[in-house]
């Protein structure tokens, strides 16, 4: 044996004691071993990048696939698309499932097409539909908004800046209820009632002129009985019901879904004006005082159209309209001084309009969250401050006056939970 060949055998068996010893390279103590790791530093970044690069890669492709996914109820490409027709069993394709809102478990697996629904009415849509019963509890924040400002006390006289009025009686928002539900027939059609109420707004207000200085609507605004304080306090309720009737518009294929309503709505509100004033102690002036009460019962048809439009499998935008024309039975109670108390009474048509703005998240396979906006506008109604006594001549003679052309808008945020089973 030759030198070299002795001291490659040593070495040889050095390497060997010392992976005995350390039990492996990296826990070995000779000097080969602490060199190891700076030997294959690059190496070993190589290697844990082969690791991890299949993975990005798995979850890039993961990530894309979620993203590419089509809307559900699109066909996923594995046959033409279907055309859904009476005879389930012609239909062609596979479908994905859909959020139960409109029928259909988003968490489940895919199947044909045939098997989740059989009716012509649904061809090509993608944004399916409830089940066979269906509804939802929300919790609505309203406030009113009358159209007209009606001023009821001044400084001086007619001419005089506005002291109160109207305006500034500002109910906050009252949380009121609305309450659906409903059942779906034939996959098509559905029926349902709906409750929105009960919603009680008041306010008061109190001004005062260190000279006596104020004018009342009640007394026309003349100077000749002149009030200290006047204060003002308002009232007001408000509910409405509807059963309506449903049906789907046929849509192409895509994310809109739009039903047409038909059905008939019922709109009640009420309101209490009352106004008082004080005149200065030791003057020759005389008390003003007036209460208004009005109460307005609106029956009539409706027509509507309800749009839903599918962001994701899990969520999607509603956007609900729909306009009443009404007949409005209306009646108005007045009190002045000592010298007018009178009720008349009219019907009218009024017209009301209910716009309606959500989100609705599918978090359960029978729930969704919803949230939004709800805006509701209607015209020819009688209110208290345009009913309010304005004339000292017809006061003083008894005779009240009678107006129904008044307009509100009641509009706050929604949220609440809807489902079907």
């Amino acid at each position: 044996m030759t030198t070299r060949d002795s001291d490659r055998s040593s070495r040889a068996s050095q390497r060997g004691s010392a992976e005995t010893r350390g039990g492996g390279w990296n826990r070995g103590a000779s000097i080969s071993v602490a060199r190891r790791p700076q030997r294959f530093a690059a190496f070993e970044r190589l290697r844990a990048a082969a690791w991890s690069a299949p993975l990005v890669a798995v979850a890039t492709v993961w990530l894309s696939a979620i993203l590419a996914l089509p809307a559900a109820g699109q066909t996923l490409g594995l046959a033409p698309t279907p055309t859904v027709i009476d005879d389930c069993g012609k239909v062609q394709g596979i479908c994905c499932s859909a959020p139960l809102i409109w029928g259909f478990d988003p968490f489940g697996e895919c199947q044909q097409c045939g098997g989740v629904n059989g009716h012509s009415c649904r061809a090509g849509f993608i944004a399916h539909r409830p089940s066979t019963w269906y509804g939802g509890v929300d919790m609505i924040a309203l406030t009113p908004n009358a159209s007209d400002e009606v001023v009821l006390a001044r400084v001086g006289s007619t001419t005089g800046p506005a002291a109160l009025s109207t305006a500034d009686l500002k109910s906050e928002y009252d949380a009121g209820g609305r309450f659906v539900i409903g059942r779906t027939i034939r996959g098509c059609y559905q029926l349902e009632i709906v409750y929105q109420g009960n919603y009680a707004w008041s306010d008061d207000r109190a001004v005062a002129a260190p000279t006596g200085s104020l004018a009342t609507i009640v007394n026309g605004f003349a100077a000749d009985n002149p009030q200290e304080i006047v204060t003002a306090e308002v009232a007001s309720r408000m509910t409405t019901a509807e059963a309506n009737f449903r049906t789907w518009l046929e849509m192409p294929p895509g994310a809109l879904d739009v039903q047409f309503v038909i059905g008939a709505r019922y709109f009640s509100t009420s309101e209490r004006l009352g106004l008082a004033g004080l005149p200065a102690a030791g003057g020759a002036a005389t008390a003003e005082s007036a209460v208004v009460t009005t109460d307005n019962e609106l029956y009539g048809a409706q027509l509507g159209l309800d749009t839903r439009l599918l962001l994701h499998r899990l969520f999607y935008v509603d956007f609900e309209g729909k306009v009443a024309l009404c007949q409005n039975f209306a009646s108005v109670n007045q009190t002045a001084n000592a010298t007018l108390d009178a009720e008349d009474s009219a019907h009218r048509t009024a017209l009301l309009g209910d716009l309606m703005l959500t989100g609705n998240i599918q978090f359960r396979p029978n729930l969704a969250l919803r949230f939004g906006y709800q805006a509701i506008f209607v015209d020819g109604l009688a209110l208290a401050g345009p009913n309010t006594p304005s004339n000292p001549t017809l006061i003083d003679a008894g005779v009240g006056q009678f107006r129904n052309d008044g307009v509100m808008v009641y509009h706050g945020p929604t949220l609440g939970l809807h489902g079907s089973w």
